[in-house]
């Protein structure tokens, strides 16, 4: 019994390393007809050189990229960026998102998401960043907002770090509110530094620089090495634990 405790223990330790590491950014990247294709090229530089300019190539971040519109498409799937050619990759992928325009699809653009990171790994933290102009809006969809909160918390209850938000507009407007109280996590939204549920009001012209800070904010405030035990390393340590209390049950009983 003992060496199966001591096996237990040392696979779930063993399991706290491998999972440990890396940190999981989603973007969701709006492509509607309110973006235009010129903003929607401003965008996709900005997107692909804060990507080439922040990433590390450690294998400490992996990358994945959605563009939503009426549609969800996979820019980018999930890639771990553990090389200079990896990366490469990733920014060339993002190169190459092409603009559709169409609908502010934003609650499939969620779900997308949820369905390719979630739920998350314990020691790999899992961080949402939307990119959009507007409110979701999809013809024949009524309840879009509505549903587009129930996928962010679907999200959450999956395990998500954090969803921020660059909203390209001025605070007054309906979209940025919506993101502000419903969207970014947690709440309340910081709406001055680069913290957990940071929520932006950008232009097209200080995207590039909004992406970069909130990127190199995700990757050194999310310490996936400091996680707890999973279930696993748990048992093992309570077998141990157990084994110990009836060797001094049996010490005991062989002294009286």
């Amino acid at each position: 019994m003992r060496k199966i405790a001591l096996s237990l223990f040392v696979l779930a330790v063993m399991a706290v390393t491998a999972e440990a590491g890396t940190v999981r950014i989603g973007v969701m990247v709006d492509s509607s007809g309110s973006i235009g294709s010129t903003n929607f090229n401003t965008v996709r530089t900005a997107l692909r050189n804060a990507v080439a300019n922040t990433i590390p190539t450690d294998g400490t971040v992996e990358l994945t990229v959605l563009r939503f519109s009426s549609g969800v498409s996979t820019i980018r799937a999930p890639l771990l960026i553990d090389s200079v050619s990896d990366l490469n990759l990733a920014v060339n992928s993002i190169n190459s998102m092409a603009y559709v325009g169409g609908s502010t699809n934003m609650d499939d653009a969620i779900r997308a998401m949820n369905n390719l990171l979630l739920p998350a790994v314990s020691g790999t933290p899992v961080a949402y960043n939307l990119i959009t102009d507007g409110v979701p809006y999809y013809g024949g969809e009524p309840n879009i907002e509505a549903n587009t909160i129930a996928a962010r918390n679907a999200a959450i209850a999956g395990g998500l770090f954090e969803f921020d938000a660059e909203f390209i507009g001025s605070t007054t407007s309906a979209g940025y509110a919506f993101l502000r109280d419903n969207i970014v996590y947690p709440l309340p939204a910081d709406l001055t530094g680069f913290s957990s549920g940071f929520l932006t009001a950008a232009t097209y012209s200080n995207l590039q620089s909004a992406l970069e800070a909130k990127f190199s904010s995700v990757i050194q405030n999310t310490d996936p090495n400091a996680v707890p035990l999973p279930s696993a390393a748990w048992i093992g340590l309570s077998m141990l634990g157990g084994m110990g209390l009836l060797r001094r049950f049996r010490r005991r009983r062989d002294a009286a």
